[in-house]
Formats: structure tokens, sequence, C-alpha cells
């Protein structure tokens, strides 16, 4: 049941948000516009479900707009965090990534990558699994501990011959975070990729994003994750977070 409310939970928040994006991309602007529905048809499906189990509360346009004004009205997280994402990408020479969880895969909803030529290709819509990228073993840090544990079961289920690999990656990024406020990946999700990544908590944990910096393990090294770009990733997560917070709390006069 925990687990259902969280899928629907983090449903709802991917169908408004696509929804939100909606109004704040040009109509000209066919790609961006294509993802942003993209998203809010998981969020949709995800939600409501293909059968209507849910029923249909008024409708999904109804849904995802009373839904998305109390949290979204000033939250536009994408708009907030692109600019950092691109000076670290930047800096890192690497890709920076704002993903989402959706069922046991983290999809990309924003990326910045910087120019160099060896910086990963993957953009808005990638996947990568929860169990062993950075983007979503940061997003299960951000969890509180029943959450976390919910979703463990899941990748348990989905995950029986690795799973006890795969338990002992997890609890060693969790007390890495807890320990540095972000987490690696060297070579979990491919074998010459190094990554680092860190949760963006909003509303008490009621939405939990994450971000990633993914790149070359040549030019990512460890050593680099562990003293720069972790900690700078981390200092990114908690400027967006302030702003978002500045920006939720604003009052109209």
């Amino acid at each position: 049941m925990l687990s259902r409310v969280i899928n629907l939970t983090q449903a709802f928040f991917l169908f408004a948000f696509g929804r939100f994006a909606l109004h704040q991309v040009s109509e000209t602007d066919n790609g961006v516009e294509r993802c942003a529905d993209f998203v809010a048809h998981i969020g949709q499906e995800l939600a409501l479900g293909t059968r209507g189990r849910l029923g249909r509360l008024g409708g999904t346009d109804e849904v995802g707009d009373v839904l998305a004004r109390p949290m979204l009205a000033n939250l536009d997280v994408r708009r907030m965090a692109r600019p950092a994402m691109q000076r670290l990408a930047e800096h890192a020479q690497a890709s920076v990534s704002l993903g989402v969880r959706e069922r046991l895969e983290m999809v990309y909803v924003e990326n910045c990558r910087a120019q160099a030529p060896l910086a990963l290709g993957i953009g808005v819509g990638a996947r990568l699994p929860v169990a062993t990228s950075s983007m979503g073993l940061a997003w299960l840090c951000g969890l509180d501990e029943p959450q976390r544990e919910s979703v463990l079961g899941e990748i348990r289920q989905s995950e029986r011959s690795r799973w006890p690999k795969l338990r002992t990656g997890i609890d060693q990024a969790v007390a890495q975070y807890r320990e540095l406020g972000f987490v690696t990946s060297i070579g979990q999700w491919e074998p010459d990729i190094n990554a680092v990544g860190c949760p963006l908590v909003i509303g008490q944990g009621l939405v939990v994003m994450s971000f990633n910096c993914g790149g070359p393990a040549t030019r990512l090294t460890p050593q680099r994750l562990l003293s720069d770009i972790g900690p700078r990733l981390a200092t990114m997560v908690a400027e967006v977070r302030t702003a978002i917070e500045g920006a939720g709390t604003a009052r109209p006069r």
C-alpha cells in the first residue's frame, strides 16, 4: 500500500510537472513541447492507469491543474536549475541532468552538457536504473526510511539474482550520502562512465527529484568526483532548493 501511495505521489507530480511545462514553452518549440507532453503522459498513465482503476476524478486535465496549482505555481524547477546546471556542466566538461523516478528507472526531464566532444550524449527522456545509477542512488537517499525500504522491496522482486550485490551498493550509497551529501557511481551503470548524484527534496519529502553529473571515467576520476564535482553538485542543489523555497513562500501583494 505504501509503495502504491509513493507511486501515485510521484506520478501525480510528474503529470502536473509536465502540464505546467507545457505552459512555459513557446508554441514553436515543438521539441520541448513534445517532451513536456510526454512527461505529462507518463504521469497520467501512472496515476490513473490504462484501465481507469482510480476513476477519472473529474478528468485528467482537472486533476493535473488542481495538483499543479499549489505545488508548481511558483516552482518551475527546470527554469530555476538550468543556469546552475549549465555552469557545472562547463566546469566539469561533462553532462548535468535532472530526473524523476518512474517505477524502477529515473527519467531525465532536463539536461545540460558541456561543449566538450566527450560529454555524454544522452538527453531528456533518457532512462537510467534506480539501483545502479548515481541519479537513482541519490533519489533513494532522498527518501525517508519507510519509503526507501518499500522501493527496495520492488527492486528485490525485480532483480532477485543481483539483489545481494545491489543491496550492498545501495547501503554504501546511503552511508556515503549521510557523510558527504552526495553519492558516487564508479562504473556501476557503465564500466567507462563515472558520475555523482544528489537528491532534491521538496515539501518535506512529498516530492523527491535527483540531479547527477556524469561523464567518461578518464575525465571524471573518483578523486575529482569526491574533491570537486560532488561538493559543487551538492552546493548547486542546495541553492536550487533555497530558490524553490523562496518562490514557494512568496505571497502576491
